[in-house]
């Protein structure tokens, strides 16, 4: 009896021991779901206390009698309950062994199962909860895989590298070269430049270089050069150029083609010096008006000469032409632009003097002029007309640089007897004009006195002029003439 009230003790010792490992391990796994991840420290040291007394249960010795066992049992029951705070249950509960799962426990019920605390609250029976943890234990239900995201690295920008240019020996050469060639450029620019704008003013004012040579020295006192004379003379009459003093040598205008012409316009001419004779003979006035007469020179500037040893052909019609302002002309005359702007200018000034300076004839075409000089001829007669009125192809209005004035009250042909007539004496050359033909010099340009009838040649030579009073064919002859 004693025996069998032993083995009965003990079978409900085992029954009360293993309700109480279950009963515990489940509270261990429901409290670490519900308190998380900050709570398993707490849980865990509860669990081990709880353990520890159970097994200080089963270690106790089976001599107890069986009212005192069943009072230790309840008692642990009881203890365990205090630390679960889960409901003691005393019916049997048939748990299968464990099997072995490689997946943690924390993580099977990690956010995926309900705690023993919901379990409890809805009234669930031991048996349910039993079902639960044997399906977990068998592996029929496998934890959710929680797909990982992976994070992209953060790329930073990369930063531009400056790229640091060193130039090399050769580098460096060659932008000083390019600097050497861009510096020769420009200074060629510039005195092409220059040039240009003194081409324009020595066309403007005759040669400009050459008359202020002339005006620097005495006039003619540029000799030659020795060794060119020399090699040129030794093929002419040395003795015909002693008789001439070896002018040659002295003025730079001299023509050894001509020499034979200056020993006979010498001979003719004994009270003459030699300089001048060199400058008649250039002129032409060793031949008769109108015979030897060449080409016209230097076309279309200012420095063109047209006389009765120098013609114009039938066509030549000068450029630029320009109409002279109303203000200033009688009509719709024309000069060439550069000479009809200086005589606005010069009337404009006239005015403010109190004068009236008044083109009334400017340019005039061979065809013109042939037809007018023809009509001359038909009343005077050749001999007479020839002394009044250019031939055509030798009238200085074909260069559209004449120009015949009045003042607009007396006829032209009596300007030379006006105020305005001795005004346009002492101010016309600074304007660029001269007195193309005077009684003094009518012997050389073969026309009668005509103070209406003026020439543009630029201030610098219509100042030389005035400075040094001669005609613009000895002008031409010792400046101009090549």
């Amino acid at each position: 009896m004693d025996e069998q009230k032993s083995n009965d003790v003990k079978k409900k010792e085992k029954k009360n021991n293993s309700a109480t490992k279950k009963s515990t391990s489940s509270t261990k796994k429901n409290t670490s779901n519900k308190s998380g991840t900050s709570k398993k420290k707490s849980n865990s040291k509860k669990s081990t206390t709880a353990k520890k007394r159970t097994a200080n249960n089963i270690e106790k010795p089976s001599t107890i009698e069986t009212p005192v066992e069943e009072k230790i049992v309840e008692k642990t029951i009881v203890e365990e309950n205090i630390i679960t705070e889960e409901p003691v249950i005393e019916e049997e509960v048939h748990v299968s062994e464990p099997v072995n799962n490689p997946i943690e426990e924390e993580d099977i019920f990690e956010d995926n199962y309900p705690s023993l605390d919901e379990i409890t609250n809805k009234e669930e029976t031991l048996d349910d909860v039993d079902i639960v943890f044997k399906t977990i234990k068998e592996g029929s239900i496998k934890p959710i895989e929680i797909p990982i995201k992976e994070e992209k690295p953060i790329v930073k920008p990369k930063k531009e590298k400056k790229v640091k240019y060193v130039l090399s020996a050769k580098g460096i050469l060659f932008i000083l070269l390019f600097i050497v060639i861009i510096d020769i450029l420009f200074a060629s620019v510039i005195i092409l430049m220059s040039g240009k704008k003194l081409n324009k003013d020595n066309m403007e004012n005759g040669n400009e270089v050459e008359i202020n040579k002339q005006t620097d020295k005495k006039k003619n006192d540029k000799k030659p050069s020795k060794n060119g004379d020399n090699h040129i003379r030794n093929k002419y009459d040395l003795k015909a150029l002693k008789s001439l003093d070896d002018i040659d040598l002295k003025i730079n205008f001299f023509k050894y083609d001509n020499l034979e012409r200056y020993i006979a316009y010498k001979d003719n001419h004994k009270n003459i010096d030699n300089e001048m004779i060199v400058v008649y003979v250039n002129m032409g006035l060793d031949k008769d008006f109108y015979t030897n007469i060449q080409k016209s020179p230097n076309l279309n500037t200012n420095t063109v000469i047209t006389n009765k040893y120098y013609s114009l052909e039938s066509d030549y019609e000068p450029a630029n032409l320009k109409s002279i302002d109303d203000n200033y002309s009688s009509g719709n005359r024309k000069m060439v632009e550069e000479a009809a702007n200086a005589f606005n200018e010069m009337a404009a000034a006239a005015k403010r003097d109190g004068f009236i300076v008044r083109a009334v004839s400017t340019y005039r075409s061979y065809i013109y002029q042939r037809d007018l000089y023809n009509r001359y001829v038909a009343k005077d007669g050749v001999e007479n007309a020839d002394t009044y009125s250019a031939r055509p192809g030798h009238s200085e209005h074909q260069t559209g640089l004449a120009v015949d004035v009045d003042n607009s009250k007396d006829a032209y042909t009596s300007f030379g007897n006006t105020k305005e007539f001795n005004w346009m004496k002492e101010n016309a050359y600074k304007y660029g004009y001269i007195l193309r033909y005077t009684k003094e010099n009518e012997w050389i340009t073969g026309y009668k006195d005509e103070p209406w009838h003026y020439r543009y040649v630029g201030k610098e030579i219509a100042n030389y002029i005035n400075e040094h009073p001669m005609t613009f064919e000895e002008y031409y002859v010792r400046f101009l003439d090549k």
